[in-house]
């Protein structure tokens, strides 16, 4: 069986080492292309050939020790004209990627021309090439490159393997490359979709397996040595080559992922298709039908013995009440007109009444609810006792809900504000009035909730309290919170009948020097204004 070969646009001869233009042109004219040539430097063109997508980007690393260092990303459509700027960095031991990315990264160190290195798997745009990295590093002896390229050759002749597209001397091994086309357009390869990365990893594992080549190199996000650099672990200063193997009509081999799975007579595994529906059974449709009736059925009635034990639904649950009847309701199958007249019917027994908007804005909640609520979350909603859970089983249980703790930074802004609302209303509850703003403050920092007067003041207008003094008396008179200043108010003070100071306020000036001085330091204040 042949490999089906599909043609490629024969892109520009890009400068290769050291060689001029007019060298080129002399080796044009044989019929000798520069990767024939030894290199003197590193070169682009087969990075060219291999990244042909017009709108990704291949990525450029170097080692230095044991560390891989990354330089950055290049978009393809870009890589001739940008090569010559970073190719002095890419000198010895450097790398570029097999498979092009579809960005570049967002951070990370890299050259100054260049963006920062993307090399992830699973954002790859491209499916370039396949390839096997046949590595002879742990060969004793000398590396006798020449038999190796040989039993290469056979391989293809035997048809053992397809062509290879591009062959590369790294050093102490042999890279193959495959060259990848889209079926659609043979111009580009193809793209890097769930369903080809499947295709393209068992090809890969299928080509290891017949080269006996390195069985890790084979994933998606594959660096490969650039070619002229110089591989300081093979000695002798040896650079990266590349050959490219040409059909007789001179066109380079390019594959389909499909016509290298018919090659290698391999099955191409396929997505999952998705879930069918199941098979209509009215039977099966008519006994669902009923138990989701006898459900909603048993919430209804359950829903109605609480209500008529409690008689009402206070504040703190009748919000919660209005939303839990409304999706019974729905469940029941009711439609919105009646659900809406049972609602305010309910909403008026409850302990305020229920606004209008407040029942709007239960019937529109029930509607999100699609029926999807446990008992335990009813039982939880409308707080159900132990003696109320002995006429209604079915809500017995109710989640045992952490305790909140006002210093727990987790806690969201709404939980916040929900645990120093139901501190203020328990102390309001010990102490059988509404004390005033400071006060409650001081109370809330004696709970650990660390809080202004000024948002006490909002919580008491959002929850409509009033502060109110307390009615005990006290056995010394109390100051107000606003005290006049000047003439009248200092005058004011001292004529008072219940002032302790009354009849001797001379002495105490005498006495109090402070007290005469403010006094007095006010007036003209007051004076002044």
């Amino acid at each position: 069986m042949t490999a089906a070969v599909v043609p490629v646009i024969p892109s520009e001869i890009a400068a290769a080492g050291s060689l001029t233009a007019s060298g080129l042109e002399r080796f044009g004219r044989m019929g000798i292309g520069p990767e024939l040539l030894e290199p003197t430097a590193p070169y682009v063109r087969p990075v060219v050939e291999i990244h042909r997508g017009p709108d990704g980007y291949v990525t450029f690393h170097r080692k230095r020790g044991d560390e891989l260092e990354n330089l950055g990303s290049v978009p393809t459509a870009e890589l001739e004209t940008m090569f010559p700027e970073f190719a002095a960095e890419l000198e010895r031991d450097s790398y570029f990627s097999v498979n092009s990315f579809y960005r570049a990264g967002h951070y990370g160190t890299c050259l100054p021309v260049l963006k920062p290195a993307h090399r992830r798997a699973a954002d790859a745009r491209y499916l370039n090439a396949c390839f096997v990295d046949i590595d002879f590093h742990e060969q004793t002896g000398p590396f006798d490159f020449g038999y190796q390229f040989g039993q290469i050759i056979t391989l293809q002749d035997k048809g053992i393997i397809p062509p290879a597209s591009l062959v590369m001397r790294s050093g102490r091994g042999i890279w193959l490359f495959w060259l990848l086309a889209s079926p659609q357009n043979p111009r580009i390869p193809p793209r890097a979709f769930p369903e080809q990365v499947l295709a393209y990893n068992t090809i890969e594992l299928e080509l290891i397996r017949r080269t006996n080549a390195d069985k890790v190199a084979h994933d998606v996000a594959r660096i490969t040595r650039v070619p002229g650099s110089i591989n300081s672990k093979a000695g002798d200063a040896m650079r990266v080559m590349f050959w490219t193997q040409r059909a007789a009509d001179g066109r380079a081999y390019v594959y389909t992922l499909e016509s290298l799975a018919g090659f290698l007579d391999l099955e191409l595994p396929q997505l999952r298709r998705a879930r069918r529906l199941p098979e209509f059974r009215p039977e099966a449709y008519e006994r669902g039908l009923k138990g989701w009736k006898a459900l909603w059925q048993h919430r209804f009635d359950n829903f109605q013995i609480l209500r008529r034990i409690r008689g009402r639904f206070s504040k703190g649950c009748r919000n919660h009440a209005a939303y839990i009847y409304a999706v019974i309701l729905r469940g029941y199958g009711m439609k919105d007109k009646v659900v809406q007249q049972e609602l305010t019917k309910m909403g008026s027994e409850c302990s305020p009444p229920l606004t209008v908007s407040q029942i709007v804005g239960a019937i529109e909640q029930s509607k999100h609810s699609r029926g999807q609520i446990r008992d335990s979350t009813i039982a939880d909603y409308l707080k159900v006792t132990p003696d109320e859970a002995q006429f209604i089983p079915r809500w017995a249980d109710r989640r045992a809900l952490p305790e909140i703790r006002c210093s727990d930074m987790n806690l969201t802004p709404s939980k916040r504000t929900d645990y120093r609302r139901q501190a203020i209303s328990d102390i309001c509850d010990v102490l059988g009035r509404v004390p005033s703003c400071r006060e409650m403050t001081e109370l809330l920092q004696q709970r650990g909730i660390q809080i202004s007067h000024v948002q006490v003041s909002r919580d008491y207008r959002n929850q409509s309290m009033t502060p109110r003094l307390a009615t005990t008396l006290l056995p010394f008179p109390t100051v107000s919170d606003v005290t006049l200043v000047g003439e009248e108010g200092r005058d004011g003070m001292f004529n008072r009948p219940d002032c302790p100071m009354l009849g001797h306020e001379d002495e105490d000036r005498q006495t109090l020097p402070g007290w005469a001085q403010r006094g007095n330091h006010a007036g003209k204040v007051s004076n002044e204004n």
